[in-house]
């Protein structure tokens, strides 16, 4: 049957077809007849197409499908072209193994790195190492949630310096979106997905995000993406939230144990007269360990310890834990019996009140005392609870019993009575007196028995 090649065009999005095998028939009719036929040739001739290159497609393995595999798909044309068969020869522990994955590939980029070398000098090489070799940025969003995922083990996790390298990564200019369509369709899905992660782990980290990230982001995804709605979101939020504390905490966290200890002592004591000072074991005792001792005491405790009676014994409590951001300390306390000729009572009921209290309408909802309670009451100080007074507090070093003891020999220069008052020490054995936020409960019952 003869069969007549027609050049078929069909204007459809500035669009136009190929060659397509039309038989003669199409050829009769009027204009219009042949045009509606042309066009309904050339749309069937498409999808059938489409249809077989979507089988072949879906055919290969799907490591020949991952967009970051092309270092995987030249080692294997080459194995090919050389005569060897299927993947025998990357079975072994060869020069080429690491490529087997693009995840492999961005994870053992960080592997290589000894452990004794991971710090933030090895990390940013690293990332620099990702965007010389892979100019193009295949694979850049496996690289940045491998990255993310080793952040802890080289210590970076709380350097907004290193975020930034890190967000660097990503393209500039091709994944900002053109119209409204693209913005709530959430352009470049993955690519905005990952960068939300990382954004999320800095707030986790609590590492406060600067106008400098807030650009790196802009530049990457535009003005009204939900990667930069995340960011604005930060931006408003983080600086209220760091501001609103009361006591705020040096940041960085020092890495020095005493000034840690410094830092924390800081924090528990709310008087603020209170004096810290540091001293160490062997100025006190050499028969003792040698450590350091972080001690906090106000003049008001002083006057307190002072008039506190000569029979009544004072008690050594703790160890305390107190959190400084995700660390975390062991203090202990001295502290005396309840003052019972204090009032404490912030609520009294109704039948304590006397006639002449109901006479003058003075009640507990206009006036809290009356003018001669108020006359006989005494005021409770800051250090002076319900439950006890506290006299002074202190951080060790290796929280030991014999460290406590050399606390109070401390405590003895500064306070001539402490010397005649009987102490004793209620106390839960601790091992060590820093920990981490990771730690689990089978750790804490090791640290405090």
């Amino acid at each position: 049957m003869r069969v007549t090649f027609l050049k078929i065009c069909t204007v459809y999005g500035g669009q136009c077809s190929s060659n397509v095998h039309v038989p003669p028939s199409t050829v009769t009719g009027n204009l219009n007849f042949l045009y509606v036929r042309r066009i309904q040739v050339s749309t069937s001739y498409w999808i059938s197409q489409y249809c077989v290159r979507m089988k072949a497609f879906l055919a290969k393995p799907m490591y020949l499908l991952h967009p970051t595999s092309a270092i995987l798909s030249w080692n294997l044309s080459a194995q090919f072209s050389a005569g060897q068969s299927g993947f025998e020869s990357n079975t072994g522990k060869t020069k080429d193994s690491k490529f087997s994955t693009a995840l492999t590939v961005k994870d053992e980029i960080f592997d290589e790195i000894p452990e004794e070398n991971r710090n933030k000098e090895t990390f940013t090489k690293a990332i620099g190492l990702f965007l010389r070799t892979n100019t193009r940025l295949q694979g850049h969003t496996e690289f940045i949630y491998a990255a993310l995922k080793r952040m802890r083990e080289f210590g970076v996790h709380k350097d907004l310096e290193v975020y930034k390298r890190l967000l660097e990564v990503f393209p500039k200019g091709k994944m900002i979106p053109k119209n409204f369509f693209q913005v709530e369709g959430m352009h470049y899905p993955k690519q905005q997905q990952c960068c939300i992660d990382v954004l999320d782990e800095i707030e986790w980290n609590r590492v406060f995000p600067d106008k400098e990230l807030y650009m790196i982001v802009k530049n990457a995804f535009g003005e009204w993406t939900h990667a930069m709605r995340k960011m604005k979101r930060m931006m408003y939020w983080m600086p209220k939230m760091k501001n609103a504390d009361p006591y705020p905490m040096p940041r960085p966290l020092p890495r020095s144990e005493v000034e840690l200890a410094k830092a924390a002592m800081a924090r528990i004591c709310r008087d603020p007269s209170n004096i810290t000072n540091l001293f160490y074991t062997e100025a006190i005792s050499e028969e003792v360990e040698k450590t350091w001792i972080v001690s906090g005491q106000s003049p008001i405790q002083q006057e307190l310890l002072e008039k506190h009676s000569l029979e009544d014994a004072l008690f050594v409590d703790g160890p305390y834990r107190v959190w400084l951001m995700d660390r975390s300390l062991f203090y202990f306390t001295l502290v005396s019996d309840r003052n019972a000729s204090k009032r404490f009572d912030d609520f009294r009921p109704e039948t304590a009140l006397t006639g002449q209290e109901w006479a003058n309408w003075k009640t507990k909802y206009n006036s809290e005392f009356s003018d001669h309670q108020q006359a006989l009451s005494l005021v409770p100080t800051i250090h002076e609870q319900s439950d006890g007074t506290i006299m002074a507090i202190a951080i060790t070093g290796n929280s030991s019993k014999e460290s406590l003891v050399c606390w109070i020999k401390f405590l003895e220069q500064y306070n001539s009575s402490l010397a005649s008052i009987p102490v004793v020490f209620r106390l839960r054995h601790a091992t060590s007196e820093l920990t981490s936020k990771d730690e689990s409960a089978a750790t804490l019952e090791r640290h405090v028995k």
